[in-house]
C-alpha cells in the first residue's frame, strides 16, 4: 500500500507541466486573429503567428468575438425583422382592444344596473320602459362577455393583462 502511495506522490510531483499556447496574427486586411490552434489561423498567418505570453494582450487590443451574421440577404433579414415587429405590435393592439372592450362592458353593466335600481325605487309610469331597456342592455352585455371569453380562449395574453380583463368581466353577473 505504501509503495502505491509513493508512486502516486511521485507521479503528481513529476508530472510535466501542461500549458496551452495562444497565438496571434494580423492578416493582410489588418484583422487580428487569436487562437490556441495554429490550424484555425488563415494560411497567410501560419508562418508569422506570435505566441502570446500569459497576461499579455495580443497587439494591445481587446478580443471581441465575431457575431454570426443572419442567413439570407440583409434586405430579407430587415424585412423579416419588420414583419416580426408588426406582428408583435398587432398582438399588443389586440390585447389592448380586449382590455378596452372588457372595461366598456363592465361600465355599461354598472350603468344599466344603476338605472334599473333607480327606476325601481322611484316607481312611475315610465319605470317599466326604463327597466325593460336596462334588462335588454344587461343581456347584451352578458352576450358580449360570453363572446369576449370565447375570443380569449385561444390567445396568449400576458398574465397581468388577462387578470385585469377577467376582473372587469367578473363585474358582469351571469344569469
Amino acid at each position: 500500500m505504501r509503495t502505491l502511495l509513493y508512486l502516486l506522490l511521485m507521479f503528481v510531483v513529476f508530472l510535466p507541466e501542461v500549458e496551452a499556447k495562444t497565438y496571434s496574427c494580423r492578416d493582410s486586411k489588418g484583422q487580428l486573429h487569436v487562437t490556441d490552434n495554429l490550424q484555425t489561423l488563415p494560411e497567410e498567418c501560419r508562418g508569422k503567428a506570435q505566441v502570446i505570453q500569459p497576461g499579455e494582450a495580443p497587439d494591445s487590443l481587446n478580443v471581441v468575438p465575431q457575431i454570426d451574421q443572419p442567413k439570407g440577404s440583409g434586405a430579407e433579414f430587415q424585412q423579416n425583422v419588420r414583419e416580426a415587429d408588426r406582428a408583435v405590435q398587432q398582438k399588443r393592439e389586440k390585447v389592448d382592444e380586449y382590455l378596452r372592450r372588457a372595461e366598456k362592458m363592465a361600465e355599461e353593466y354598472r350603468n344599466a344596473e344603476q338605472e334599473k335600481r333607480q327606476a325601481t325605487r322611484r316607481w312611475s309610469y315610465s319605470s317599466r320602459d326604463i327597466i325593460r331597456q336596462a334588462d335588454e342592455r344587461l343581456e347584451q352585455v352578458r352576450q358580449g362577455k360570453k363572446q369576449l371569453l370565447i375570443e380569449l380562449r385561444g390567445q396568449k395574453i400576458p398574465p397581468e393583462k388577462e387578470k385585469k380583463i377577467r376582473a372587469d368581466l367578473d363585474v358582469i353577473v351571469d344569469r
